[in-house]
Parts: structure tokens; sequence; C-alpha cells
């Protein structure tokens, strides 16, 4: 009786598998395609080519690159069945690329384990679970980036579970304001952590254009074997609405955003074979929250830098300036200073810079820099002496001394 009871549990989880499987259009992994946000999936999943937001760390990394502040976003569905998906994502761009992070998750409500006589043993559920990291960077030209995901996924049915590490890679190219192209591989790296499902996670390339004028937004995009195909459109009314919809070969969508400042939150209704669902996100733009803040940090760090530069300290000024630049990306000045910094970089073998001696230097120096500019000169000398016997052919640290010495205030 235990062997049969054993066979009709497993019976009962392979149903609901078939049933995961049909949702999923048949693919393991599926899930991961249903949209990084409600804003996607009114567009009818069209987004591969336009990719603006937080959902490109999901969607099409590449296209991270566009967001110059840190930005994050958060959206929730019930599905069918019982079954809900959630999701965060999270990009933060640095001077030269974007970093990026995702969680995804489907589960279902607890349902019952029945055995042969319709009896109760219990309950299962069913979840699978991806965490990412996504890299963007500019490569070759300014308007080509290429971006990589790797991803942990974790799949739980009742007791059985299996975990394996995928690997996507995306590209975006915007030759003109207007126009844009991407193209998408998901799941080109599928490697497998134990031998507990034989699944095998394909490889999915995806391509895509966009058109994207002041108002209107009008994107396709073609998947797989060409038949799963994607075409959406948006139309911004004013700063605060924005109007979608969106067709595929599975499904109608329509949609919505209300934004107001860095705050957005979508709607989409999705209709197909399955029925019609509804799905809700929001979107964060944490760097234009903060932005007041974000602007004064950097105008600090910029003079920071400047005083370095100032006294020779190119390379810790070039740090500091890239933290500038995070902060306030749309500086032009620290911009200008922060490429004459990267050219200095270029040559500093041959000027014989060194950021790790220029940081060991620059406390001490500063403090005997300052002690000079109040008027404490015999604090400022013996500063300065103490720097020399432990850096005694550093160029500042002799230039400071020679600076010290040649004001005629102290006794050598």
């Amino acid at each position: 009786m235990g062997t049969k009871k054993h066979i009709i549990k497993l019976l009962l989880l392979s149903s609901i598998a078939s049933v995961v499987m049909a949702l999923s259009g048949g693919q393991p992994g599926a899930f991961l395609s249903y949209g990084g946000n409600a804003r996607s999936i009114g567009l009818g999943r069209a987004f591969l080519a336009i990719a603006n937001d937080a959902s490109a760390v999901m969607i099409n990394p590449a296209g991270m690159i566009q967001v110059k502040n840190m930005e994050a976003s958060f959206f929730q569905t019930g599905l069918y069945d019982g079954y809900s998906l959630m999701g965060l994502n999270l990009l933060y761009p640095q001077v030269n690329n974007t970093l990026g992070f995702s969680f995804t998750q489907l589960a279902s409500q607890p349902m019952d384990l029945r055995d042969v006589y319709n009896d109760t043993q219990g309950s299962f559920t069913d979840s699978q679970m991806a965490i990412g990291l996504s890299y963007a960077q500019p490569i070759l030209l300014p308007e080509l980036s290429v971006g990589v995901s790797g991803k942990f996924v974790n799949r739980a049915l009742h007791t059985h579970t299996d975990s394996r590490v995928l690997a996507d890679t995306g590209l975006l190219y915007r030759p003109f304001p207007f126009l844009s192209f991407g193209a998408m591989i998901h799941n080109l790296v599928d490697f497998q952590l134990g031998d507990d499902s034989k699944d095998k996670f394909t490889p999915l390339p995806r391509a895509g254009v966009a058109y994207k004028d002041k108002y209107l937004t009008i994107a396709f995009d073609i998947e797989n074997d060409l038949e799963n195909w994607f075409l959406g459109s948006e139309y911004t009314v004013n700063e605060f609405i924005t109007l979608r919809g969106g067709l595929n070969y599975e499904s109608t969508n329509f949609g919505f955003s209300l934004a107001y400042s860095a705050i957005r939150f979508d709607y989409a209704l999705s209709n197909d074979e399955l029925g019609m669902n509804h799905r809700f996100s929001f979107n964060l733009g944490v760097g234009q929250l903060i932005n007041g803040f974000q602007k004064d940090a950097s105008v600090d760090w910029n003079k920071q830098s400047i005083e370095k530069y100032n006294e020779g300290f190119f390379l810790f000024a070039l740090e500091d300036m890239k933290k500038a630049y995070i902060l306030n990306p749309n500086d032009k000045d620290v911009k200008d200073r922060l490429d004459r910094l990267n050219k200095i970089e270029e040559i500093s073998d041959k000027l014989n810079l060194d950021v790790k001696t220029e940081k060991q230097v620059w406390p001490k120096y500063k403090q005997a820099k300052d002690a000079f500019d109040k008027g404490d000169f015999e604090n400022a000398y013996r500063l300065a002496k103490e720097l020399k016997q432990q850096f005694p052919i550093n160029a500042n640290v002799l230039k400071l001394l020679e600076k010290i010495e040649k004001s005629g205030k102290v006794k050598k």
C-alpha cells in the first residue's frame, strides 16, 4: 500500500508539473520571460530594443547603460491556478559601466497532496526562483553597448529540487536618437548543479527594433524560430500619463503608467487563451529622489579632486573625480576634468605615478600643507621632513619641503 501511495504522489506531482509547463509555453525556466515589469507586458513584451528602465536588468542588460541614475523596480501579479509572480530589479550606473541585480520568483499557493483514495496526505508547493547579477558597458562605439547576466536558478516541487547557473548576453545599438536595435541570447550557458534534473535550458535567441520620438514609441521583437513575435506601442500623453498596447503570438495587452517625479506606477491587462490577468509594478528612480544630495556630494568630491590635482596627486584625484561623475553625470565641468585625468592615467607609467603611494602620502601631506597655510611653519616643516624620511624621492613631498624652506620661516 505504501508503494502505491508513493506512485500516486508522483503522478500528482507530474500532473502539476505538466500544468506549469503548459503555463510556461513548455520551456524550462520560461517564468524568466514573463516580463520584468507591467510596462513591458503592456507593450506586448516588445521591449528588447527599448530596455531603458530597471527592467533592462532582466530583459536586455545592454540597455542598462541608458539609465543615468540608480533605479529600482518591483512587480507582483497573480497568474493562474493560484500561482503568483514577483520580482525586484535594481541597477547602479558607474562611470563607464552599469551593474544590475534581479530577483524573480514564480510560486504556487499550498496545494493538497492526496492518495488513490482521495485522502489528504499533506500539502506541497511549486516554486521557481532566480537571482541574477548583470553588467553592461559601451563597446567599440558610444552608441553600441553589450550586457551580460549570470543567474542562479532554483526549482522546487514538493521534495524535489534542482539548481543551475545560467548566463545570458545582449546587445543594444542606437545609431540615431529615434532608432534602436536589440539582440539577446537567453540561456547561452546552462550549468547544472548536481544531477537532480534532466531538463535543459536551451539557448533562446531574440532580436528587436524600436522607434521613438518625443511622444510615441513603437517596438517589434522576434524570437527563436521566428514564429514568436511581439509588437507594442506607447504614447506619452503628458509628463504624468502614458498609454500603451501590444500584441504577440499568444496574447493581447493594454496598459498605462502614472508618473510623478521619480516614481512611476505601471498597470497592464493581459488576455490569452488561459484568460485575463492584471500586472502591477512600481519603478523608482532612486537616483532622482536623492538628486539634491547627489549633487552636493558630487561638489564635495569635485573640490577634493581639484585640491589633489593642484598638488600633483593626479591618480588619487582621478578616483575622487570618478565619484563626482557617478553622483552627477550631467555636470559638464566634472566630465571635462574626468577626461583630462583619464588622459594622465594613460601615461602614468611614463610619469612614474602610483596611486597607492599617493594615497599613503596624502593624509600627512595635507596636514603639512594646511599647517603651512595657517602660518604654523614649524609644524608644517616637521611633518614634511617626516614624509621625506618615508618617501625620500617623492616629487610632491620634495616640492612641499622646498616651499617651506624657501619661506624663511623655519630653522633648518
